[in-house]
């Protein structure tokens, strides 16, 4: 059944008229799903749910793109906000929650002496790559990832690189990941890299010892590594990846979960690499804006308290064990590959390995019945319930019916109501 979607249509024609792109994050513009099926705008959300302008309710496996993941609207970082509110968010000092968090962080994180906090964890990268850049003399970078990192050196190489100077691009090589000699092969050729800066995972386990041959690999080239443990921080374990595969870094990125959706990042590393913010300029009006420091301290706290991740980790692989026996039952294709906590579906159709086609029209049937899935990974949270994955479970073996049916007839796009998906950004990676 369609949800009523009116007043969602009309703040999208309201925002056409005065916010460009009609929103301030790409990956959630109405272009990134079926649109005129899916709702435009949010009302609210608390847990596991999210509530759309018209009032219709979804089960939400987006997670704001990640950051959420206590649930929506935790009372417990809410009564921690609420009460440093009262206080003050920002002063003409800096605070001592700068101190106390700092100090949580250095408790939390292994290989951390010292940390500093940015905004976004896009920032947090690009000051770690700044960093790096001032220890090693050296400019060009060598990277692999997801595509996590937005600002100019990374974007200089995406399919939305305009106003970003061309010149920029010959600084950013790419290697292959659990291939090691992809990395030492553009090592050896350009003297100028200083900084392999990588995630330590997306959706493939490193394999034949690959993040330890990484490190060793970037120092025998006298370059330093960099963690980007933006989504895969306070996620994989609350010392990220890197505590997972018990590996060591030079300097780590973090942000998106670390504060339960409050806008935090931080950068993180022994103090011989850490010392280097003394001398170049990261400095910030709002770095040290003491709700989200507060909310992070509250979030960290939470998550040790419950020893959450592991029930976030067994929520994710029992979504896994049902989904692929329900793909088995419709005999139909749609591979899950990942980490519990981060999950990611393929749809291979006709030479396509994942075909936004028929994505939308898996997510299609899947929103009519108040589950919100997305182009991207499925992230579960504390929040997440058995009710949850029962209801998400049924629509998704309905979806998968429908969509088999659709593909053997050749007939996804007359079965597709709405306008089929557009991919945000495409990568040379």
């Amino acid at each position: 059944m369609n949800p009523n979607l009116n007043k969602s249509f009309e703040f999208l024609d309201r925002a056409k008229r005065t916010l460009p792109a009609q929103t301030h994050t790409f990956s959630k513009g109405f272009h990134s799903f079926v649109e005129g099926v899916y709702p435009v705008f949010a009302e609210k959300a608390k847990g596991s749910h999210i509530f759309d302008v018209d009032g219709n309710e979804y089960v939400d496996y987006m997670a704001a793109l990640g950051p959420i993941i206590l649930g929506y609207s935790d009372p417990t970082v809410n009564d921690a906000i609420i009460q440093q509110l009262e206080k003050g968010s920002i002063f003409s000092l800096p605070h001592k929650i700068e101190v106390e968090a700092a100090e949580l962080m250095c408790n939390t994180v292994p290989n951390c002496d010292m940390t500093k906090f940015t905004k976004t964890g896009s920032d947090s990268v690009t000051a770690a790559v700044r960093a790096s850049r001032a220890i090693t003399g050296k400019d060009h970078i060598a990277y692999w990832g997801g595509g996590g990192v937005w600002h100019d050196w990374f974007t200089a190489i995406t399919s939305r690189n305009k106003g970003i100077p061309k010149s920029f691009q010959k600084m950013v090589k790419f290697f292959e990941y659990n291939n090691i000699e992809s990395l030492k092969k553009i090592l050896d050729e350009d003297n100028e890299i200083g900084t392999v800066c990588m995630e330590p995972m997306t959706f493939d386990f490193p394999s034949n010892n690959f993040l330890n041959d990484v490190i060793r690999v970037t120092h025998d080239h006298d370059a330093l590594l960099i963690f980007d443990e933006v989504q895969t921080g306070f996620r994989w374990s609350l010392g990220g990846a890197q505590e997972y595969f018990n590996v060591k870094p030079d300097l780590t990125a973090w942000g998106k979960a670390m504060a339960n959706g409050m806008p935090l990042g931080a950068i993180s590393g022994e103090s011989e690499f850490m010392n280097i913010f003394d001398e170049i300029f990261y400095s910030t009006t709002f770095a040290g804006e003491t709700l989200s420091l507060t909310a992070f301290m509250s979030t960290i706290s939470k998550l040790k308290d419950t020893k959450a991740l592991p029930k976030i980790h067994q929520k994710g692989e029992k979504f896994r064990e049902k989904f692929k026996k329900i793909t088995s039952e419709n005999d139909v294709s749609v591979p899950i590959e990942g980490f519990p906590a981060k999950l990611k579906l393929s749809f291979p159709y006709k030479n396509d390995e994942d075909s936004l086609l028929v994505r939308s029209l898996f997510c299609q049937e899947n929103i009519k019945n108040g589950i919100l899935y997305w182009q991207g990974p499925i992230f579960h949270t504390y929040s997440h319930t058995d009710d949850d994955l029962e209801k998400t479970i049924n629509s998704t073996d309905n979806a998968l019916k429908i969509v088999k049916n659709s593909m053997d007839n050749d007939s996804i796009k007359d079965s597709l109501e709405g306008k089929e998906m557009n991919r945000v950004m495409h990568f040379p990676i």
